[in-house]
Parts: structure tokens; C-alpha cells; sequence
């Protein structure tokens, strides 16, 4: 469903792609926990959507959550640390 949500976003459906990328980080919350790595990746979509809309500080905070669980779950070297850290920092070098 993620991938989904994503598809969405890449054909401008803003809508449908944001609340179905909602729908997605609750259930892996649930059926994962907070820490799994797909739950990670979830939250990170969610932040594109922020980021996307103009709502920057919503993104920032998010990606900072998820930098940081990646960091504890995944150790600070790990390639999908890494990409959160550079999520991070594009995202706040490129406000909309």
C-alpha cells in the first residue's frame, strides 16, 4: 500500500496519496510496533507528504523521529540510516 501511496503522489493525486500513506503508518504501527523497519519507511513516506504539501515543520519532525529509530533499531552506519539522514537534510535545504 505504500508503494501505492507513493504512485499516487507521483501522479499528483495528493489527496488520495496522503491519506492512504495515512492509513499505512497506522496499520504497520499496529500490526509492527513503532520500531520495525517498514513502520520507519511508513513514517517516511508520511513526512514526503508533509514536505510535499508545504507543511515543512510537520516533515522535519517526522524525519527526525525517524533518523533517530533507525539510528537505535538499525545503528548509525546502516544504509537506511544513512537515507534518512539525507531525506533529512535535503529537506531542509529545500523548503517549498
Amino acid at each position: 500500500m505504500n508503494n501505492l501511496a507513493m504512485t499516487y503522489w507521483s501522479q499528483e493525486r495528493w489527496d488520495e496519496a496522503a491519506e492512504l500513506q495515512e492509513t499505512v503508518l497506522k496499520g504497520t504501527k499496529v500490526v509492527l510496533g513503532e520500531q520495525h523497519p517498514n513502520t520507519l519507511t511508513a513514517m517516511s513516506g508520511m513526512a514526503t507528504m508533509y514536505w510535499g504539501r508545504g507543511r515543512w515543520d510537520e516533515a522535519v519532525k517526522l524525519l527526525e523521529i525517524v533518523l533517530e529509530k533507525k539510528k537505535e533499531v538499525l545503528g548509525d552506519q546502516h544504509p537506511d540510516t544513512t537515507e534518512a539522514r539525507d531525506i533529512l537534510e535535503f529537506i531542509l535545504h529545500h523548503r517549498i
